[in-house]
């Protein structure tokens, strides 16, 4: 569903506020077919007015507390939504998640995230509601990183040993084919590139075999009939092919508001309990991966209200009024077509 909006993060949490109303909340109950309890109302409408207070204390905070913020902000956000779409509360009774630093420290992003195997962690009740599979174990804040589409550029640039897990698309359409491509480059910056296209799920029910560019450029791959969209996308509509996580010889892919939500654990609580770590890294920074940060931060701003929105309604809202990595030759017209259109014009002008 597209919405043009000049405010697109404004416009989400208007629409989000709808469910600080109970009669919505019951409507939406009702809609939906759940069994529900009346007094769900207040645990959504309070979990929603939380939440936007902590996204906009986030919004007018430095770095030195916003990801924190973020961090609470989006643990309301994401309970409401569970009660919305399950029709009642979740049995949490911890994060799901510990923090821990390594002994060398040579980037913030190299901090541990162990993702505990526990069914009442938060972590884990939120990755099922987001129709993902369990993702326990050790995780560096790099690897939530590397798989954001919109931290692809700033990502390399800031950590130049390490690799993104993500392939930027570039989709063709023409008046009679369809087609995705990428540059061969491109498979040079992710990990694991020689495992192509093995290491990404379900490629073989979207493709048919990859195909080199007449010019040896580019990997061309043609989308087979009936296929499913197996990419994830930026908010301006950037497609990416996302390299999956390989643990205990399974691939797992660790949906968007995952990482993000992932992403915030690592720095919120790097924020509340090494202040010692955080603050000094803010003032002395050299390497740009405060930059990193500071655009992570505004993205949890714009994305995570549209995740749970998402979520919610079972749609894909999308705000923004232009689209990339996509070349429209649908109207376009063919040498053929061209070519009859003059002759008609000779035929309807001759004397």
């Amino acid at each position: 569903m597209e919405i043009f909006s000049e405010n697109p993060r404004e416009k989400i949490w208007q629409m989000l506020d709808r469910f600080q109303y109970s009669s919505n909340i019951i409507s939406h109950f009702e809609k939906h077919s759940l069994i529900y309890d009346s007094s769900l109302a207040d645990s959504i409408s309070g979990s929603i007015a939380q939440s936007r207070e902590y996204f906009t204390a986030a919004a007018n905070s430095s770095l030195q507390i916003s990801p924190l913020l973020l961090y609470y902000g989006t643990t309301n956000l994401y309970y409401a939504t569970y009660i919305l779409v399950n029709g009642k509360l979740p049995s949490i009774n911890s994060h799901g998640m510990k923090l821990f630093k390594p002994e060398k420290l040579n980037y913030i992003g190299d901090i541990i995230v162990k993702i505990l195997n526990s069914e009442t962690g938060a972590i884990n009740i939120y990755t099922k509601l987001f129709e993902s599979q369990n993702m326990a174990g050790n995780w560096s804040l790099i690897d939530f990183l590397r798989s954001i589409p919109e931290l692809y550029e700033i990502f390399l640039e800031c950590y130049k040993e390490e690799q993104s897990n993500l392939i930027p698309i570039t989709i063709t359409k023409k008046r009679d084919d369809t087609f995705e491509a990428f540059l061969i480059e491109a498979l040079a910056r992710v990990q694991y590139s020689d495992q192509f296209p093995n290491n990404i799920i379900n490629f073989q029910k979207a493709y048919l075999s990859p195909q080199q560019s007449m010019d040896k450029k580019r990997i061309i791959l043609r989308p087979k009939l009936n296929s499913i969209d197996i990419g994830v996308y930026s908010y301006t509509g950037q497609k990416y092919l996302q390299i999956a996580y390989s643990r205990n010889n399974l691939l797992l892919q660790m949906p968007l508001p995952i990482l993000f939500l992932s992403s915030l654990y690592a720095l919120g609580f790097l924020t509340r309990y090494n202040p010692e770590i955080w603050s000094n890294f803010n003032r002395t920074d050299l390497t740009g991966e405060k930059l990193v940060f500071e655009n992570f931060t505004d993205l949890c701003q714009r994305l995570i209200p549209n995740y749970a929105l998402n979520k919610i309604h079972s749609t894909n809202h999308q705000f923004t009024n232009s689209r990339q990595g996509i070349r429209d030759f649908q109207h376009s017209l063919r040498e053929s077509d061209v070519k009859e259109l003059i002759k008609e014009y000779f035929e309807e002008n001759r004397e």
